[in-house]
């Protein structure tokens, strides 16, 4: 959505940049370009991004009109309206997006999501993503992933100075490698914005490929000797390519075997699911990990409560209950895992009226739980 909003908002305002009066034709297409921008946050709020650097690229390099401006927001409040409505009637019964914390400074946590910590961490390590780097550093190792970022850091910064100074001397516009540098620099503005309210997590940065692509683009032309530019360009997809392939070649090399270790995972999860629902279990409680696969094994037979991360809290209507019936793996996979079997051991009890003998697939068991439990998840 934001791509496309992107390009037909860049579009439309190249195209009138020297027009003294705006074709109607024009900005009905600007405002379905802010209305797809909207649509892009209501798919997911995590496409602020994107949102945010593409829309300095877009002031920076065309003559934006008030006009224009008003009638693209309006288009997005348009496109972002259905979300509003979904977190005001929702809230306090069906979260729609997981809230991972509220509003926190964490100076780490802002190293590892710019990938300058020396140690990116697989799940999350933006900004290498965002440029084209394996979250997995399997072809280029971590700490040789970090010191890159540093580098471009400070060449973006290096750049943007330079280039200000200039526009600001001879009274212009930004070049096209001034403006995708400070484009560069809000991206990772807003990652530390995300990550300030939300966890993040690698696969977020997935749409800041387009800036990539854009940067990539502008590099054979950024240089006064073409041919560096187009060196540069030719060593930075070698990288990409090469950091691509490395990273899903034990995937593509071992498919069949992958595919068919899938398939025997779906079927698994298909019969824990079916057996819980047979032993009389109405929730499956415990790691995000855990729990999520089976809840949608069960096709919604089974409402999903996972002790982190937990993006179904329980409805008014639930919440009223005294006590539920819970699935938890006893066996878990993970330290999350482990915190959600201590919680129910402490705090429910075996339920007697389940069939235990078909609710016992994979180390599942089912639990008599007071409801509080559960509303404390969040």
């Amino acid at each position: 959505f934001v791509t496309a909003g992107a390009y037909v908002v860049a579009r439309q305002l190249s195209r009138i940049e020297v027009s003294v009066r705006v074709p109607r034709k024009s900005m009905s297409l600007v405002a379905v370009g802010g209305l797809l921008v909207g649509l892009g946050f209501f798919a997911h709020p995590a496409i602020t991004i994107l949102i945010f650097p593409l829309l300095v690229l877009v002031v920076l390099r065309l003559r934006v009109s008030v006009q224009m401006t008003v009638v693209c927001i309006a288009g997005a409040i348009f496109g972002v309206f259905p979300s509003v409505i979904s977190y005001v009637v929702n809230s306090g019964s069906i979260n729609t997006w997981d809230p991972s914390h509220g509003p926190m400074i964490n100076v780490p946590l802002y190293g590892a999501a710019l990938g300058i910590n020396g140690n990116p961490d697989y799940m999350l390590a933006l900004l290498p993503f965002a440029v084209g780097l394996s979250p997995s550093g399997t072809l280029i190792p971590p700490v040789a992933q970090s010191l890159l970022m540093w580098g471009f850091l400070v060449l973006l910064v290096a750049v943007t100075a330079i280039g200000v100074n200039g526009a600001w001397r001879n009274r212009t516009r930004p070049t096209p490698a001034t403006a995708i540098a400070i484009s560069w620099l809000a991206a990772a503005v807003a990652i530390i914005g995300f990550s300030t309210l939300i966890d993040p997590v690698w696969i977020y940065a997935t749409g800041l490929s387009v800036l990539f692509w854009i940067s990539v683009g502008v590099l054979p032309s950024a240089f006064a000797h073409r041919w560096v530019g187009i060196a540069l360009t030719a060593c930075v997809l070698l990288i990409v390519a090469g950091s691509t392939v490395t990273h899903n070649w034990t995937f593509y090399s071992q498919f069949t075997t992958r595919m068919q270790a899938k398939q025997d995972y779906m079927n698994t999860n298909d019969a824990v699911a079916e057996a819980l629902v047979a032993g009389g279990a109405a929730f499956v409680y415990g790691s995000y990990y855990d729990a999520i696969p089976i809840g949608y094994a069960s096709a919604y037979k089974l409402r999903t409560i996972t002790n982190h991360y937990n993006r179904f809290p329980l409805t008014s209507e639930e919440e009223n209950k005294g006590e539920v019936t819970v699935a938890v793996n006893s066996a878990p996979t993970d330290p999350w895992g482990d915190e959600a079997l201590q919680t129910v051991l402490a705090s429910c009890e075996p339920d007697s009226k389940s069939k235990s003998e078909s609710a016992g697939v994979a180390g599942y068991q089912i639990f008599t739980c007071p409801t509080s439990l559960l509303m404390g998840q969040k």
